[in-house]
């Protein structure tokens, strides 16, 4: 099966992609950001939640609160992160 649309805004408003929804030939979507599926019977732009999402979102980190160190879990050396500008949260 091909898709009909490609780059679409999934309708899931948990997950909010502006353009990971692919739209097959027969109506069924696809979201390959939160993976969603809905079958082809389904209103694509009718959404199928209708409670907001009530999850709080990660706080951003000031780049004053950040640090760089070496991740050795990973095997990465401070040289490297900083090369890369890896920054860890206190």
């Amino acid at each position: 099966m091909t898709f009909k649309k490609i780059h679409q805004p999934c309708p899931n408003p948990a997950c909010g992609s502006s353009d990971a929804l692919s739209v097959n030939e027969d109506g069924s979507t696809k979201c390959f950001a939160c993976g969603e599926y809905r079958r082809g019977d389904v209103d694509f732009y009718e959404p199928a939640y209708t409670q907001a999402s009530t999850t709080t979102k990660k706080p951003i980190v000031s780049h004053s609160d950040a640090f760089v160190t070496a991740l050795t879990d990973r095997r990465l050396t401070q040289k490297t992160v900083e090369k890369f500008g890896v920054l860890q949260n206190r």
